[in-house]
């Protein structure tokens, strides 16, 4: 397979239409990520790619068939092509400068608001992003008189063509870029499509969407960099018992489906990580009892990989359905706790914020319910003690609702269809293990660092990427408990890390009391608990679906304890215990478990990790960050600048739309003004002209000459200064300020012109009233 880019350069503006609308605002929006910066979706890219190849196929231009290129609906296996987003030039760097950028004023205002008490709105948000890079256009539907009708007004936002910010000149067109991974022998079949694709996006036959496409090869292996890989990955015994951590971020959402086709897991399912690695072990080699011992018979085991903070190392799981969260406090409490083990009495519970019937109507905590943390995932840590279990962290998989367009909806015949998955938002990270022996790890390295992970549906296009951040590998016995002993009277939770799939003689089973025994003597805890009526357990049921590509059909739905339920154990003798995964095939990621001991009621720490103590690295003042800023800066600069005052230096309205038209042809040359000023013949008028111009403070005069002045401390600013202190927090530049008048002397000028012509215009009115008034009086006493 090769890799090569695709160069999609505008032609004329361009909606890749999201299929969001904001009712009298915008009723056909564009694609535009998190931040405001927008791309091309590459699913809509690959439609397109596919209509121009039946193009040329209907007219004898390729020489292979279309499906072999892009697949086929219901074939077992997917097309050669494989398209992603299409994003403008430098997307991850300019993502994460301008991240920074945001966090960077969140954290200002926030200072700000601690010695003001008043909140102050940011000036950098992603829509103020968006809209350096796009404009929004109107269009109404006219009847046969050429008179618009009613009701059919329509606004359209647009990616420009031309985006100055973005390029080297004015004129330069903005282009994004797409990355194909494609089997060489179809190359020239889709080098000609590509040059045959000139229209994208919406409106395309209406002078919207016109674009030039180029394919080019990418220079360089695919492989991954060999920091990512840390630990010792060789000089392992072969059976010996190995862990391989593994952290990913998913550079496209995914789609990875579950009970409902249209809606994504939250998490990536460890039979995802099976596929995506025996795929690419497949391609290279032949089946062999190798491949069965990776990646069917269980010998090695894979885990799900769960959502988890950027740049930390904390293991995540699901949250244990024993901890919940007060609804009103926000305190973590384990609602399962069977006595107070903290010593706390009522009084000092509620002083803590934590009330222990959570619902007493005598007291001031009434309503604290708790609440489930489903959905969630969390860190938990063991105290400097060694005794309480408390929450370091939580994090929650961000979802976002993706719109697509059918034009063969397959049931419906050929009538197009929209339709909407919510999948798991880009730009996350996950992080997960691989349970192996050590003659294996090198195979899993090479497998790791053959190029991107693809999970889910639509792998060919829009979904399904993610880039591996870091692999570790240790020996099993440098991750175990310390601590296995358990002594009578301890009270045990053991919480699901994953689905578990459980049997009895017959068949599958969820009954409480059957699992219950079976996960006791999976950890070795069989006839060490007693059956107390005082412990109770917080355990729920689900089904597991699965799919199974060389089939092509679905798997057996399989009913599931689903993860974070808690079996709770009162032990009754001195025992040992083993964390190990419980019921059936726990090689797919199921019945993966946790074990907690006496956890108390309390579960809160005054020593939690802050995320807004992280060091944050400033764009650099030459990147394309930083003339983002500049340039959504400059507009507020231009919006808090004292309002121009009323000159009243004799110049009329004439002068002033004279002035006005010169303004115009300087084009933001202000050499160019003054000498056009210079040159007017009349004395009189060109002094007027000198006086008014000096008067804004942007001009003076110099040996009889008129020249701008560039002495920003002598201009007033007024409260633009504070924007000022803002940008150089954020990009340490302080050449914006320095620079502001000689770069927006047209802006500020033109706001004096049109401020003197209100001025001139009310002033002119005021006066019509008056000489009315006192011709009007001067009528009365004339009549009498």
């Amino acid at each position: 397979m090769g890799k090569y880019k695709l160069d999609i350069t505008l032609k004329s503006d361009i909606c890749p239409g999201s299929g969001y609308a904001y009712s009298g605002l915008i009723d056909s929006d564009v694609c535009f990520d998190d931040l405001g910066i927008p791309y091309i979706p590459g699913r809509r890219l690959k439609g397109c790619l596919k209509e121009s190849a039946d193009m040329l196929k209907d007219n004898n231009y390729l020489e292979n068939e279309v499906y072999q290129i892009f697949g086929q609906s219901g074939a077992k296996e997917s097309g050669s092509i494989l398209v992603g987003n299409a994003y403008i030039k430098g997307y991850d760097t300019l993502r994460e400068e301008l991240s920074a950028a945001l966090m960077i004023e969140k954290n200002i205002l926030e200072e700000e608001k601690k010695d003001t008490k008043e909140k102050s709105a940011p000036t950098l948000t992603p829509q103020s992003i968006l809209d350096i890079f796009t404009s929004v256009k109107a269009q109404t539907k006219l009847n046969d008189d050429g008179v618009a009708m009613d009701d059919t007004l329509r606004y359209t936002r647009v990616v420009n063509q031309h985006c100055k910010t973005c390029a080297t000149d004015a004129a330069e067109e903005l282009t994004f870029t797409a990355e194909i991974t494609l089997d060489e022998n179809y190359f020239n079949d889709v080098e000609n499509i590509v040059n045959a694709t000139r229209n994208l996006g919406m409106d395309r036959t209406r002078g919207l969407g016109s674009v030039v496409c180029k394919i080019k090869t990418v220079d360089g292996s695919d492989t991954i960099k060999e920091q990512v890989f840390e630990g010792t990955w060789t000089g392992y015994e072969e059976d010996e018992d190995v862990v391989i951590r593994l952290l990913v971020n998913n550079t496209a959402p995914l789609m990875i489906s579950g009970e409902n086709d249209e809606v994504s897991l939250k998490y990536i399912p460890a039979q995802g990580v099976i596929g995506a690695l025996a795929g690419k072990y497949l391609k290279d080699q032949e089946y062999s009892k190798e491949f069965e011992d990776l990646f069917l018979n269980g010998k090695t085991c894979f885990s799900n990989l769960y959502v988890a903070k950027q740049g930390t190392n904390d293991e995540y799981i699901p949250a244990p359905s024993f901890i919940n969260k007060l609804k009103k406090t926000g305190k973590y409490v384990n609602i399962l706790e069977i006595e107070n083990k903290d010593g706390y009495t009522d009084d000092e519970l509620l002083k803590k914020n934590i009330h222990p019937q959570f619902a007493d109507i005598e007291r001031k905590q009434s309503g604290n319910m708790p609440k489930k943390l489903r959905g969630k995932f969390i860190v938990l840590e063991t105290d400097s003690s060694g005794g309480n279990i408390f929450v370091k962290d939580l994090s929650e998989t961000d979802m976002a609702v993706e719109y697509h367009h059918s034009k063969k909806a397959g049931k419906e015949g050929d009538e197009p269809i929209l339709y909407t998955n919510e999948v798991i938002k880009e730009g996350q990270t996950f992080t997960g293990s691989i349970l192996t022996k050590g003659k294996y790890v090198s195979i899993i390295k090479k497998l790791l660092e053959s190029g991107p992970l693809r999970f889910g549906k639509s792998k060919s296009a829009q979904y399904g990427s993610c880039r591996l951040l870091k692999a570790e590998v240790k020996k099993t016995g440098e991750n175990k408990q310390e601590n296995n002993s358990l002594k009578s009277g301890d009270i045990v939770y053991v919480s699901l890390v994953s689905d578990g799939i459980f049997m009895n003689d017959k068949d599958y089973t969820v009954r409480y009391d059957e699992v219950r025994d079976i996960v006791a003597e999976a950890i070795k805890l069989k006839d060490n608990y007693e059956n107390d009526d005082e412990v109770f357990s917080f355990v729920s049921t689900g089904i597991a679906f699965g799919y199974n590509t060389k089939w092509n059909l679905r798997k057996q739905p399989v009913p599931v304890i689903t993860a974070g339920s808690t079996f709770v154990y009162k032990i009754n003798k001195d025992c040992e215990i083993t964390e190990a995964p419980v019921g059936e095939r726990v090689h797919e990621g199921f019945g993966r478990i946790k074990i907690f001991k006496n956890a108390r009621y309390d579960m809160n720490t005054e020593s939690r990790e802050q995320a807004g103590n992280r060091q944050i690295k400033k764009p650099d003042k030459d990147s394309l960050a930083a003339e983002i800023i500049r340039s959504i800066l400059s507009e507020a600069v231009l919006k808090a600048l004292p309002e121009p005052a009323h000159m009243g230096n004799g110049i009329d309205n004439t002068q002033l739309g004279r002035l006005t038209l010169m303004l115009k042809q300087s084009k933001n040359d202000a050499k160019n003004l003054c000498e056009r000023v210079d040159n007017i013949k009349s004395d009189g008028v060109r002094t007027d002209f000198y006086n008014w111009l000096r008067s804004t403070g942007l001009f003076r005069i110099s040996s009889g000459k008129l020249e701008p002045t560039e002495e920003n401390d002598k201009f007033d600013f007024g409260a633009a200064e504070r924007i000022f202190d803002i940008y150089e927090k954020i990009v340490d530049d302080r050449d914006f300020k320095k620079n502001f008048l000689k770069d927006h002397k047209y802006e500020i000028l033109m706001t004096h012109l049109t401020n003197e012509k209100y001025y001139k215009k009310i002033n002119d009115k005021s006066k019509s009233l008056e000489d009315k008034g006192n011709t009007d009086e001067k009528a009365v006493n004339d009549d009498e």
